[in-house]
């Protein structure tokens, strides 16, 4: 992990820029507007991207496209191993993408991501009041986020939802520090991190929750 600064507290996944380039400003201290500037550091990185990745992390996202992670952590091309599924939550597909990303690609660190007034966690809310009857393959979305919804409802605040939003992206950290055969061994070898933590739209901010 040489040239490599993790640093979560801050909303900041940052390596050190070795190769002459300005390196981005740190995510945690910016709004997501504000991260268009780090455009000349994104472009900088694009040529060695061709040389295959050479990743620091990997992102458990949500496919809201209000949310993209190499923008909320300033990583370029190659930077970042990326899964992304509506609420962001881990499937068997996701965690096959995940131990690739352990076994061959090296990856240090896994981040469950989730983010404020998430729509697959707020359906998956109603659609539970409700009782509601989801058409096609969504009612797949609601098995999987059901659990984090039950367990806000014990041990929630007040706001269901966001509540939710924070128990499916601790049950999730959760399950793949233990999950087998590959990552949870791995864990417990300490060769691999995982991390759960929320991304703020209105600030642009990450906040760690696990």
């Amino acid at each position: 992990m040489t040239g490599v600064r993790i640093n979560l507290q801050r909303g900041l996944l940052r390596r050190d820029c070795t190769r002459g380039c300005a390196s981005p400003a740190a995510a945690g201290q910016q709004s997501l507007c504000g991260q268009y500037a780090c455009k000349q550091g994104l472009f900088c990185w694009t040529g060695s991207a061709l040389d295959g990745t050479n990743s620091i992390a990997a992102i458990v996202g949500c496919a809201d496209s209000r949310v993209s992670p190499e923008l909320a952590f300033d990583q370029g091309p190659g930077d970042l191993f990326v899964v992304r599924v509506a609420g962001n939550f881990v499937n068997d597909d996701g965690l096959a993408n995940l131990e690739y990303g352990v076994k061959f690609l090296g990856v240090p660190l896994i981040v469950v991501l989730g983010h404020m007034h998430c729509g697959a966690v707020a359906a998956t809310v109603k659609a539970i009041r409700e009782h509601a009857v989801l058409p096609g393959h969504l009612p797949e979305l609601v098995r999987a986020i059901r659990l984090a919804v039950e367990i806000a409802r014990t041990h929630g605040h007040g706001d269901l939802a966001a509540d939710a939003m924070i128990a499916n992206v601790r049950l999730n950290a959760s399950r793949l520090r233990i999950s087998k055969p590959l990552i949870g061994e791995y864990v417990r070898a300490g060769k691999v991190q995982v991390a759960g933590a929320i991304y703020d739209l209105a600030s642009g901010k990450v906040r760690v929750v696990d």
